[in-house]
């Protein structure tokens, strides 16, 4: 959903914030259908007197951590956790995505064909954002008397005429490893999501307007804007 060339953006014609609550309803309902399935089979098992295999026989065993890792993701993704550490939040929606598939690949057969599908699509939104993607020494400056932050990026001759006509579109912004402070690796993975506010009439700049937050991002940027020579993304 997040990715700019995302078949779901074309079809529905929706930017990323349009997209991300539906993100959010169809993983609270992946949510409920897996405790389900979960709860449905442990009371079969237990009922049975099959408890033993529930932790010795693989098929079971790697159902349960499917639904531990499901459950963590969850709860980690909740807003009070959210609001407390995005750090938490996003390393483990990253991490447990990432070992939640093999997970489910040697689990249940029947849902390897859509494992693969969801591989083919992270490889294509991966290329896809390399080949969009440019690095830009950038001027960060905080508007007096408000939480915002004025983001000016130049524009690459190469990638001008695909901004001629964004404003108001969402472009994703990471900050790269000399801008990043000692120690900050989850910035390497962070990539988030701003509107262009305006392209510069010749399209050699464009200008984000972003809400200073708590998330290590946000945090970063505004720490940006206190260096004399900032070297934001």
């Amino acid at each position: 959903m997040k990715n700019r060339y995302s078949p779901l953006r074309y079809l529905l014609r929706s930017s990323h914030e349009e997209l991300n609550p539906y993100h959010r309803i169809l993983g609270r309902i992946i949510v409920a259908l897996f405790s389900l399935h979960a709860g449905f089979y442990l009371n079969f098992f237990i009922g049975a007197g099959l408890t033993k295999n529930l932790f010795t026989r693989p098929i079971p065993s790697l159902g349960l951590t499917a639904l531990a890792l499901i459950l963590t993701l969850y709860i980690t993704s909740i807003n009070t956790v959210r609001t407390y550490s995005y750090r938490i939040f996003y390393t483990a929606h990253f991490t447990i995505s990432l070992a939640l598939a093999p997970v489910l690949f040697f689990h249940a057969a029947p849902v390897r064909i859509y494992l693969i599908e969801t591989l083919i699509l992270v490889l294509f939104n991966t290329i896809t954002r390399r080949l969009t993607s440019f690095l830009a020494p950038s001027t960060i400056t905080a508007l007096p008397s408000t939480s915002l932050l004025k983001l000016t990026i130049p524009i690459p001759p190469s990638h001008r005429q695909r901004f001629a006509n964004a404003q108001a579109q969402h472009i994703y912004v990471s900050i790269p490893p000399p801008s990043q402070p000692s120690g900050a690796v989850i910035l390497n993975l962070l990539s988030n999501p701003y509107t262009i506010a305006s392209i510069a009439p010749d399209t050699t700049s464009l200008t984000l307007i972003a809400r200073s937050l708590t998330g290590p991002t946000s945090t970063r940027l505004t720490e940006l804007t206190e260096l004399w020579k900032a070297r934001p993304p």
